[in-house]
């Protein structure tokens, strides 16, 4: 019997989020299923979340017994996806879309020269129309919205009025979560940024969307405290030494961070007001910096572990 084929492919990879898997899965429910399948992957569950996504009859379930980590369970979905297109969805944000994004989404990935699209980080830049819960997420949130568009005006190029990667020019990896389905194993924690690294090796283009009139991620959780947030950077630290490792693309922090400094210094008279909380996250990612040599992370498991603490 021939499989059905569809043109995009949702993989959720969980563990324990019988909070969140609910109406994660509600608000997927609105995509027209004939074109979207969902795949949620249970990463050795122990609690109610199997059962509650069973509850979706649209979704497929794919089971480990033991966990095994977000980059493995990873692997093992991209083997039971069946769309042309995957998109990696974690289980705390929401894949905002209407009818009209959706369409033209739909048309974009028609084009066989396209490899992945970059979508804003979350909720941003859209993230100053929402409700924040503590400041240490605010001000991350708030940096990062500025660093990526640092980077998006150092590290693209208009082709026919839309955003694309300029791989002559790159500084920085941006996070990819919509990807073509093409044979690819997660080697790192950083899985996001391998996926935009295994695009640019494999010669793809790679579309940008930073508009809310396409679909984004918003995140679910609007906070987090000074120790966990630490504790990300530090991850983000290490796994950025493994990406230097399997794909061979050395960051030069220097430069990167001098000519971030040059742009928010030239824009100081529009993001005044929000130097401080720039300034606090570079902050943040110094501590990680100094810490991360005391930690000796034996697995990718362990090292997942440590982003926040699930």
């Amino acid at each position: 019997m021939r499989k059905q084929k569809y043109r995009v492919s949702i993989l959720i990879p969980v563990h324990n989020e019988e909070k969140l898997i609910g109406e994660c899965l509600k608000n997927l429910s609105m995509l027209p299923l004939n074109k979207f399948e969902i795949i949620v992957g249970l990463d050795g569950c122990t609690d109610r979340t199997e059962k509650i996504a069973k509850k979706f009859g649209f979704v497929r379930i794919i089971k480990s017994k033991e966990r095994v980590g977000k980059a493995e369970m990873l692997n093992i979905l991209f083997d039971h996806a069946m769309g042309e297109f995957l998109i990696i969805h974690d289980v705390d944000w929401r894949f905002i879309f209407n009818k009209d994004s959706i369409g033209r989404f739909l048309e974009d990935i028609g084009n066989e020269s396209l490899g992945g699209i970059v979508l804003p980080p979350h909720n941003l830049p859209f993230l100053k129309n929402k409700s924040i819960a503590n400041n240490e997420y605010l001000n991350a949130a708030v940096a990062l919205h500025y660093f990526h568009k640092f980077l998006l005006e150092k590290q693209t190029k208009l082709i026919n009025g839309r955003l694309h990667v300029d791989k002559t020019k790159l500084l920085y990896p941006f996070p990819v979560n919509i990807i073509r389905n093409i044979p690819m194993r997660m080697k790192t924690v950083a899985d996001d940024l391998e996926r935009f690294y295994y695009l640019i090796d494999s010669n793809y283009d790679i579309l940008i969307y930073n508009t809310p009139t396409m679909p984004y991620f918003e995140i679910v959780k609007k906070s987090f405290t000074r120790e966990e947030h630490i504790r990300r950077r530090i991850r983000g630290h290490i796994t950025r030494k493994q990406l230097e490792k399997f794909y061979r693309k050395r960051i030069n922090y220097r430069k990167l961070y001098i000519s971030f400094m040059i742009y928010v210094i030239k824009n100081i008279p529009t993001i005044r007001s929000d130097v401080f909380k720039i300034l606090a996250w570079q902050m943040r990612i110094i501590q990680a910096y100094l810490k991360s040599g005391e930690y000796e992370v034996q697995s990718p498991l362990t090292l997942w572990e440590m982003r926040d603490g699930r």
